[in-house]
């Protein structure tokens, strides 16, 4: 049994037991968690808060999502900033936990475990059936333990996404008590438990004011009217739990054999019962408190690009065939020619840079369904050929130019059809994937999936997308030096990497890592920082590169078993 010091010392409430000197003399300006949630309001207002703590946790500059970034092949920078420059190498490099070491985990680990801690003091009040507001209203006291047990159960399921271990914090917890660490894994079934406590809370219709929708305001979630969070059992805010679960239940694998041993019928069900179009956040970094801001990608080169090694699977014209048989050292980058209109168009790279809106300055202004610009060359940041591509992701670029404020989504619908895809794929529906994943192929160009059968069976034509790297590296450091069409599980991942890239915290990575497709050697999850580990008297540790990490096997190999790092990296 362990105690979880540091985070309740630092709840945003204060809410620690009062203390008592000597002479029994009560310290009213300590209070307790009794007096801080003395009014029905109190309990309330620690509410609503939380997924907002919640959403910037997750995308703080200051926080794990930079180095998550670059890990999963999403993004890709040397900067010192955020941990991003220790992170990025290849070859890898352990997660470093000693005192004072150049990468921060703990800002958020410590405003998840703060939130989740905030939420189970709420509903140690919420699920009192005397509890009552002003005048009584049921359906507002279910409104609210539905919204504390979804906020209380993210937290957690993002705890578990991304450290080996954690506290499990429950509504009966005693803040003098110890909290029980657990394994991630353990830790997800808690996270599934709350959220399924939330659906239940909120498949209620009891009668009363202040009921369901939740409140459409920076002070809960903004988001836009056509979305309003409304309760019931088919309503948006259980298909928004439900969406969630599903991202949980396949993300929380860190290896394939994991990845393959998840509850594939329970993912299908939840996606398909999940949000049925994109769910969006209106942010407002100025008076609303919510920003997402990953690596400042579309701000300055130096912060971001995108690997070569990933763009290059879009290519058609014979480049990325010639890129990976280069060495490493004499790699450069090269024009990407595909029919994926994700890319911009143009058989030269002046060509894409007008096509990407970037003409002049360092502004570009991309045409509506371009996620991937072709920068101008001036503003090039040549990095090892390994990674310097001429591509940024500008899908939000807009939303930058604004100052960081709009609406933006959280939860893609095509991420539920991409995961209902996979759990196809892995249970033999051929038929049923195909429909999932030619609905986002030909929202973008790309030719249907017609005729698959099998996991061997790979996608036709000389200009098939994607490509991926298969066969023998000429050198232990060098991708491999041919690529092949891909099956459905590469269609796929194609597919679920460029819907959910910058959408999803560590999207990329949590995928990649149970596709078995991490550089060799890439940690597959973070430690429990030295912080916490020193507030609690036990001993620091760090993860070593050798916890993961696929090998490169034959074309077959890699095709029929969809694990491979595409040769990247040294075993």
């Amino acid at each position: 049994m362990r105690r979880l010091t540091s985070t309740i010392s630092l709840l945003i409430l204060a809410a620690a037991v009062g203390c008592k000197d000597q002479l029994v003399v009560e310290n009213v300006n300590n209070p307790d968690r009794d007096r801080a949630l003395a009014r029905p309001t109190d309990v309330e207002n620690l509410v609503a808060g939380q997924f907002r703590v919640l959403n910037n946790a997750m995308w703080s500059t200051g926080g794990i999502q930079p180095q998550l970034g670059v890990m999963g092949m999403e993004s890709f920078s040397t900067n010192a900033n955020f941990g991003m420059g220790v992170r990025s190498g290849v070859p890898r490099a352990l997660v470093d936990n000693s005192r004072g070491n150049p990468a921060d985990t703990y800002t958020t680990w410590l405003a998840l475990n703060q939130a989740a801690r905030a939420e189970a003091l709420a509903l140690s009040k919420l699920n009192q059936l005397s509890f009552t507001f002003f005048p009584a209203s049921e359906a507002q006291r279910q409104r609210d333990r539905a919204f504390a047990y979804f906020a209380m159960g993210m937290a957690q399921g993002w705890v578990a996404m991304m450290f080996d271990s954690g506290p499990v914090i429950t509504p009966n917890d005693d803040l003098e008590a110890p909290n029980l660490m657990v394994g991630y894994d353990s830790l997800m079934r808690v996270a599934l438990v709350a959220l399924d406590t939330a659906i239940a809370a909120a498949k209620l219709t009891p009668a009363g004011a202040n009921g369901f929708p939740i409140p459409n305001s920076t002070a809960w979630i903004p988001t836009p009217a056509a979305f309003s969070l409304t309760g019931g059992a088919a309503g948006n805010f259980v298909r928004l739990v439900r969406s969630y679960q599903a991202r949980f239940r396949a993300g929380v694998a860190r290896t394939p054999a994991e990845r393959g041993a998840v509850n594939w019928a329970a993912v299908i069900a939840d996606a398909q019962n999940g949000v049925t179009a994109d769910f969006q956040v209106i942010m407002n970094n100025v008076s609303g408190g919510w920003f997402y801001n990953p690596m400042q990608a579309s701000t300055f080169q130096s912060w971001h690009q995108e690997w070569q090694l990933m763009v290059g699977m879009a290519d058609t014209s014979g480049g990325y065939d010639t890129w990976l048989g280069t060495a490493r050292q004499n790699k450069v980058p090269f024009v990407v020619l595909t029919r994926d209109t994700r890319f911009p168009t143009g058989l030269t790279r002046p060509a894409q840079n007008a096509a990407s809106g970037c003409t002049t300055g360092t502004t570009c202004v991309p045409p509506a369904g371009n996620y991937f610009r072709n920068r101008l060359a001036g503003q090039d940041v040549a990095v090892d050929g390994l990674f310097f591509s001429y591509y940024d992701f500008q899908r939000f670029q807009a939303y930058f130019d604004a100052n960081q404020n709009g609406t933006l989504p959280q939860i893609a619908r095509s991420e539920l059809d991409l995961l209902m895809a996979e759990g196809y794929i892995r249970t033999g529906n051929f038929p049923l994937a195909m429909t999932q994943i030619n609905i986002s192929r030909g929202a973008h160009g790309l030719p249907a999936l017609v005729g698959f059968a099998t996991i061997n069976d790979l996608i036709p034509g000389t200009g098939c997308i994607p490509r991926v790297p298969v066969g023998v590296r000429s050198a232990a450091p060098d991708t491999p030096t041919a690529t092949a069409c891909g099956n459905i599980m590469e269609a796929m991942k194609w597919e679920k990497r460029l819907e959910t890239a910058f959408i999803s915290p560590g999207a990329w990575y949590f995928d990649a890592r149970g596709w078995g497709d991490l550089p060799f050697n890439t940690p597959v999850q973070f430690p429990v920082p030295y912080t916490e580990l020193d507030s609690r008297g036990e001993a620091i540790y760090s993860v070593p590169t050798t916890v993961a990490g696929a090998i490169l096997g034959t074309a077959v190999e890699r095709l029929t078993n969809s694990s491979s790092n595409y040769g990247l990296g040294t075993p």
